[in-house]
């Protein structure tokens, strides 16, 4: 389409954007429909969030039903409440775990949410975070200790080792060293590597020895331990650094194809982490086909983290009545607010219905195909030139059929 034509029919229409080509990443905000799906999703968010629950869920469909664009709105409107709030949530979207490495294996997801959703310095900062809260629990522990045990604990050696106490009383079997926290938070580089999963021998950094994480088991307890110390609670229980931590997966259909040692290291590693992380902790997975592909696979123990019915995170075709519902929904969202034209403009009545009639699967992405093909036609020739010019039925037909 020639620019100019372009414009000409986004002013005529009263659009600041051309509605019909969303992308998920582009426009999060936009929900239209599924009232159902999204009162699931944000019950998923509160039961994380505010009722502190880890929680699994999976969200099924065919191909252009909407998955993507569910995990980016439900992480847009974590981020909108956090800014709202004041306390920031700790969200990271992976898309596509067999793709992140050569050998799709867990350890590689691992690296990647180490390296790139977090990065050295969120690291940093939830070590060194967990470690003042760390510190501000063994002060106010050793306080009411009798005199004669609070004088064996004054010298350097002797706090670390009563912080370590601490620290292991409030993280249930910690798989990361006290020690290393502590010099993870001082740039020590070998730590770093560790953590990050690139160490491939065993290291002694600071006086202590550690395996490298290259097991699905080890990778996954190491998350959780990370996780469990971005979401620690201060004695009063408010959020130490944030309030929840959220990991949103898309295309785990790929698991289902794999070979079976794929398959079942990824679904290994991913149960283990559900299963280690105490709290505050949602995992929400995308795929197409039935959730039965990959939850045949998962142990009791994950099965009972999954309250979200997958029945209910199904995305299905739209209901007839809700597909007119969401075109005007869509096209509202790009109209300028002070724009008078009516709101299925630019077609006519029988316009749109023929355009729905015409698309018949009625998934997100194909109606917006079908709207986007009608229009782009419309402007290249030239056939809306002012408001009084519609879409109509015979203009439909003509560009569909």
């Amino acid at each position: 389409m020639v620019q100019m034509e372009l414009r000409e029919f986004l002013e005529i229409c009263g659009f600041r954007e051309f509605p019909f080509e969303i992308k998920p990443i582009r426009h999060p905000e936009i929900w239209a429909g599924r009232e159902k799906i999204l009162k699931e999703l944000k019950h998923f968010v509160t039961n994380v969030k505010v009722n502190g629950l880890c929680e699994f869920g999976i969200i099924t469909g065919e191909k252009g039903s909407g998955k993507t664009h569910s995990l980016f709105h439900i992480r847009y409107i974590i981020e909108q409440d956090a800014k709202e709030e004041g306390i920031p949530a700790l969200v990271g979207y992976i898309d596509n775990p067999c793709g992140l490495g050569p050998k799709k294996l867990f350890p590689e997801v691992y690296r990647y949410i180490t390296s790139a959703v977090l990065g050295s310095e969120e690291l940093k900062k939830i070590f060194a975070n967990s470690i003042d809260l760390i510190n501000q629990l063994a002060v106010k522990k050793s306080s009411s200790l009798p005199p004669g045990e609070q004088a064996r604990i004054r010298t350097p050696k002797e706090w670390s080792e009563w912080c370590e106490s601490i620290y292991k009383e409030i993280i249930n079997k910690p798989l990361i060293p006290y020690k290393l926290m502590k010099s993870l938070t001082e740039g020590e580089s070998k730590a770093l590597d560790w953590i990050t999963g690139m160490t491939k021998k065993s290291e002694r950094i600071r006086g202590v020895t550690v395996q490298p994480l290259v097991s699905n088991i080890l990778c996954a307890k190491a998350l959780a331990n990370i996780i469990n110390l971005a979401v620690l609670r201060k004695t009063d229980g408010t959020p130490n650094l944030y309030s929840a931590a959220f990991l949103f997966v898309d295309q785990l259909e790929d698991i289902g194809t794999a070979s079976p040692t794929v398959h079942r290291d990824q679904i290994v590693g991913w149960r283990t982490l559900i299963d280690e992380v105490q709290s505050y902790f949602g995992v929400l997975w995308a795929m197409t086909g039935s959730a039965e592909d990959i939850s045949s696979y998962l142990t009791p123990a994950v099965d009972r983290r999954q309250t979200s019915n997958p029945e209910k995170l199904k995305l299905l075709p739209l209901e007839i009545d809700k597909v007119r519902e969401f075109i005007i929904e869509i096209m509202k969202h790009f109209r300028k607010v002070d724009v008078k034209v009516p709101s299925i403009y630019p077609f006519s009545k029988d316009g749109l219905e023929e355009v729905i009639t015409q698309t018949t699967e009625r998934l997100p992405s194909h109606l917006l195909t079908s709207c986007r093909i009608v229009t782009t036609k419309a402007a290249e020739e030239d056939r809306i030139s002012s408001v009084k010019d519609k879409i109509d039925r015979d203009m439909v037909l003509e560009y569909l059929t």
